[in-house]
């Protein structure tokens, strides 16, 4: 289903679900609904009222239909500070970020040619999987900033190619866990560029991701990069065959560790790059063969604490779980006035949600 995008479609009326009937038009690609992208800065609830009425039913929503969701988007797009505002609005739930090792990291930055392939088998198949399998034990709804989905991107755009890029591609594919909810944040290049600059100012171990410099490195982090490249050789070994690991590890050795930052890093081609790989996401889930909603927020000019952006995720996710239900055979109907919404299931039973006298919709 494929229909013409409308100007004002986040409207407060557009978001109230009566039966089968929808004002919000989205496609369908393979079992994926992909909504048309949000965007916060024309979002306009003074008073409250609609997050006062919407907010409770998708708290509801995400409890009662089993919801595991994942943020992406390019470096620095604000993965994490969504995750912590989802955590706000919506206490039930459980975050999950990524875990950031400053020693791989700083290992790969510092040859991104050598360690690549080591780099994305590490990340895909230890530390998504691993996130994956304790978020997959939770009844309670949960968010990670950042998915293995992410991964594949990253491949393309570090040209990792053949029976390798497929390695990578498949321990994705075989994760147990996948988001059935994708927030996928459209972040302009520049914004992206500042928030890494600034972090790097905060966090010193975050300076690897910095465009070149040549600064040197400190005994400290020559420390970590060692630390880093230990466990990349590790991960290498372990998916890997035999030969090309015994190349690898003359390579390493050949490279040794620099006594200077090289001028590696992330720049503005590389964010452009992998945006455009990103926008690909519906396909990916397509061809993974997912059962997702992609809701599209567009980022950078709407701080995260803003009730705008808070209106903008809450509208994309009620719209997407609605969606899926009927698609599903459910029935919605929905008061606003009341504060009820109903959903009629297939099999003949009734769900009601009524916001008690502490949450009223006006």
């Amino acid at each position: 289903m494929a229909e013409t995008l409308v100007e004002k479609i986040w409207t407060p009326e557009n978001v109230i679900f009566d039966s089968e009937k929808s004002k919000i038009p989205y496609t369908m690609i393979g079992n994926n609904i992909l909504l048309p992208p949000i965007d916060p800065e024309k979002l306009y609830d003074p008073d409250n009222k609609s997050i006062r009425h919407n907010q409770p039913i998708v708290t509801w929503l995400i409890q009662r239909f089993p919801t595991i969701g994942g943020v992406e988007s390019i470096i620095s797009g604000g993965k994490s500070e969504t995750v912590g505002e989802l955590k706000l609005t919506f206490p039930t739930s459980i975050p999950y970020y990524e875990k950031v090792d400053p020693g791989i990291f700083l290992s790969f930055y510092l040859n991104m040619a050598l360690h690549k392939e080591a780099l994305q088998v590490y990340l895909a198949g230890i530390e998504r999987k691993n996130m994956g399998i304790t978020m997959g034990k939770q009844t309670a709804p949960a968010w990670a900033d950042r998915t293995g989905l992410g991964e594949i991107f990253f491949s393309e755009l570090l040209g990792i190619e053949g029976e390798k890029f497929e390695l990578i591609e498949n321990l994705v594919k075989n994760n147990k866990y996948h988001p059935n909810l994708f927030i996928y944040l459209d972040c302009p290049i520049d914004i992206s560029l500042q928030r890494i600059k600034k972090r790097a100012e905060e966090d010193k171990d975050r300076q690897f991701e910095l465009e070149g410099g040549g600064e040197l490195l400190t005994p400290d982090k020559i420390n970590l990069a060692g630390q880093g490249t230990h466990k990349l050789i590790a991960a290498h070994k372990r998916f890997f065959s035999l030969e090309h690991h015994q190349k690898y590890l003359i390579d390493v050795v050949k490279a040794g560790i620099p006594l200077k930052y090289n001028q590696q890093g992330v720049t503005g081609e590389y964010q452009q790059a992998l945006y455009d790989k990103q926008k690909r996401l519906p396909q990916l889930c397509e061809k993974l063969g997912l059962n997702a909603g992609i809701v599209t927020i567009k980022s950078g000019t709407v701080d995260f604490k803003d009730h705008r952006f808070r209106l903008a995720y809450v509208y994309g996710i009620k719209a997407v779980k609605c969606i899926d239900l009927i698609n599903n055979g459910f029935k919605i109907y929905e008061d606003v006035k009341k504060g009820s919404f109903e959903v009629k299931t297939p099999y003949g039973t009734t769900l009601d949600f009524r916001s008690d006298s502490r949450i009223s919709p006006y």
